[in-house]
């Protein structure tokens, strides 16, 4: 199972030459055909039913938008949070398509399947905005600021905790730094160079 986040660590990867399951956030569906796409924003569910005539993926988006989206046969709501806190970053609202990609995945792994995930660089490299899809529609200007990843590192790493039992491989470039609160032991980390090569991927 893989679960593609949009950083732009993933620039360059064909996501088409990698045959497994997948689940994708947002635009993923411009440049790829993954079986699940998560769009918590309602104006990205809108660009999906609208640009991918032939979607053959299901879309999961927020049961805030179930008046608006749920009637559409290819619709899902994204799962429940099993805890809540008072703190903000503990509330459904502000849970964001990359952790529900995860948490999604989590739910349709099978049992003893590997978790991976590509593209959740989390951090800039500079103070402006780190996704591969910016400069488009829906998405922010290159120039905007960079946004704060903390509330990604926590709800991911919920879901470390949540899933004791599964393992989580996260892929990225080297000198990545994994945060503090992901080091658990069902999570490693690998380069992009044995992504390639543990996924049998080609640029071909």
């Amino acid at each position: 199972m893989l679960i593609i986040g949009n950083g732009e660590s993933r620039k360059g990867i064909k996501l088409d030459n990698i045959s497994c399951e997948k689940v994708g956030c947002n635009a993923i569906f411009r440049e790829a055909k993954v079986r699940h796409i998560v769009c918590c924003d309602r104006r990205m569910v809108s660009e999906v039913l609208k640009k991918y005539v032939n979607l053959k993926s299901g879309i999961w988006t927020r049961s805030d938008w179930k008046d608006e989206f749920g009637s559409h046969h290819n619709i899902n709501m994204v799962p429940p949070l099993w805890y809540q806190t008072d703190q903000k970053k503990d509330q459904a609202f502000h849970w964001g398509s990359g952790p529900y990609a995860v948490y999604v995945g989590c739910i349709l792994a099978k049992q003893n399947e590997t978790i991976d995930l590509l593209g959740f660089d989390l951090y800039s490299n500079t103070n402006t905005v780190n996704n591969i899809y910016k400069n488009s529609p829906n998405y922010d200007k290159e120039d905007s600021r960079a946004v704060d990843p903390s509330f990604w590192i926590h709800q991911i790493s919920k879901l470390f905790e949540r899933y004791p039992q599964k393992q989580f491989r996260i892929f990225n470039k080297d000198g990545w730094e994994m945060p503090d609160s992901w080091k658990k032991e069902n999570v490693s980390f690998f380069n992009l160079t044995q992504f390639k090569e543990m996924l049998n991927y080609s640029d071909v």
